[in-house]
C-alpha cells in the first residue's frame, strides 16, 4: 500500500489503537513536516532517525520488542512504506503519472 505521509501518521496512530508508536525513520523529515505529526507530537512521540544501511539498528529494536514479549509471526508481518518502491522507481514500461 502506497500512501502520502500524513495519511500514514494517520493510519499508523489508527491502527495503533491510540497508545504509544515507536517511530524510525531514514528520512524523518517527511513524516515530522507533515500536520498529522503534531498530535503525535503533543504525546512526546519523537522519531528515531536511522541511516540508511539501516538493518543492524532494526534488529536492536526487533530484540528489544521480543524481550519485552512485543512480537508476532512473519507471515503475520505487513510492510508498510513511505516512498515509492523499488518497482516504482526502475519500471521500464510507459509512465500514467504525468511524466
Amino acid at each position: 500500500m502506497v500512501m502520502a505521509p500524513g495519511k500514514f501518521v494517520e493510519a499508523a496512530a489508527e491502527f495503533g489503537n491510540d497508545g504509544s508508536i515507536g517511530w524510525v525513520s531514514a528520512d524523518a523529515e517527511c513524516v515530522v513536516s507533515e500536520e498529522a505529526w503534531k498530535a503525535r507530537e503533543r504525546r512526546r512521540e519523537k522519531v528515531e532517525r536511522v541511516s540508511s544501511v539501516r538493518a543492524p539498528m532494526i534488529g536492536r529494536i526487533g530484540l528489544a520488542e521480543l524481550a519485552e514479549g512485543r512480537f508476532t509471526e512473519a507471515l503475520a508481518l505487513d510492510a508498510n512504506y513511505v516512498r515509492r518502491s523499488d518497482a516504482e522507481i526502475f519500471w521500464k514500461g510507459r509512465t500514467t503519472h504525468g511524466g
